[in-house]
């Protein structure tokens, strides 16, 4: 048996026919989307096709996407279009195909990848897990799955020194400038760099970080007596890698039981939902700061921490 990228195939017309033989409808569509020539437009330029093969036959196939049926959202990739055909079922072969597409995530640096279905009890053996209940583009509910990989081996997540803090206050900044000064009028990025230097505001956070070796890449300071997340940052470069999650598992695992607050930058609310926080108000500015506050209350969406 052998995976094989559809692309990169001599034997496309081939294997167009097998994809058609499982009369499956989702199959259907995917084919369509191959003849066509739309298959780029629709899923994103960087998908894939796997197909697991076992000489002329296809055993199984799956896709490797930026887009699948969730949309709009921010999350990505996804697995999708995953169908074995009846006589190779029970034996697990769709795993060989997951084995590839975490090789292929790995090899992006993303730190996870989702999959909508309506099955149950099926794709947890493959180390997924329930991540949400979302509407697809049909409007109907779908079962999203979430399937996370390990930080790289240097990644190491711990309580942030005194002296350190500067640092952790300058990859704030930094992070800050990049992605969420945009989304503000000039006022809000001076009340941001105000609160960098106030020495009451600053007062009683503590801050965990997210080192590569001794470089500090990714920083959340909770303030205690609160329970009232403050910043929350990583360095661009190190983006969809798992290290925010991270950050915020071991916060919340230290944290167990106690409901954290926080007041999200735009950019940020499409992650928090992610990992279990809920909004409780809409929307506000003040001195120019555009936040969303939420809170959470329970465990780590989908993971046990």
């Amino acid at each position: 048996m052998k995976v094989i990228r559809f692309f990169e195939s001599e034997r496309q017309s081939h294997w167009l026919e097998e994809i058609k033989k499982s009369g499956w409808s989702a199959s259907a569509f995917l084919h369509k989307q191959l003849c066509e020539n739309t298959f780029f437009d629709v899923m994103g330029e960087r998908s894939e096709v796997l197909l697991l093969t076992d000489g002329d036959d296809l055993i199984s196939h799956c896709t490797f996407a930026e887009r699948d049926d969730i949309q709009p959202t921010d999350l990505t990739p996804w697995v999708g279009f995953v169908y074995t055909f009846p006589k190779y079922r029970g034996h697990r072969y769709a795993g060989k195909l997951f084995d590839e597409v975490e090789r292929l995530a790995k090899a992006q640096g993303v730190p996870a990848i989702y999959l909508s279905t309506n099955h149950i009890g099926l794709y947890e053996k493959y180390g997924f897990e329930l991540f949400d209940i979302m509407d697809d583009i049909d409007g109907e509910p779908s079962r999203v799955y979430v399937k996370r990989f390990a930080l790289g081996d240097n990644i190491e997540i711990e309580r942030i020194t005194d002296d350190r803090i500067p640092e952790a206050l300058a990859l704030a900044w930094k992070v800050f400038l990049e992605y969420e000064s945009p989304d503000y009028p000039p006022e809000g990025t001076e009340e941001f760099k105000k609160c960098l230097h106030d020495e009451n505001y600053l007062s009683g956070i503590e801050y965990y970080g997210a080192f590569d070796g001794e470089t500090l890449i990714g920083i959340i300071g909770i303030r205690a007596a609160e329970r009232h997340i403050c910043f929350f940052f990583v360095d661009g470069n190190y983006h969809r890698r798992g290290i925010g999650t991270a950050l915020s598992k071991q916060l919340l695992k230290d944290y167990r039981g106690e409901k954290i607050t926080l007041n999200s930058s735009p950019y940020g609310v499409p992650f928090y939902k992610a990992i279990g926080f809920v909004t409780t108000d809409e929307e506000q500015t003040v001195n120019g700061i555009r936040f969303t506050p939420m809170k959470y209350e329970g465990k780590l969406a989908n993971e046990q921490v």
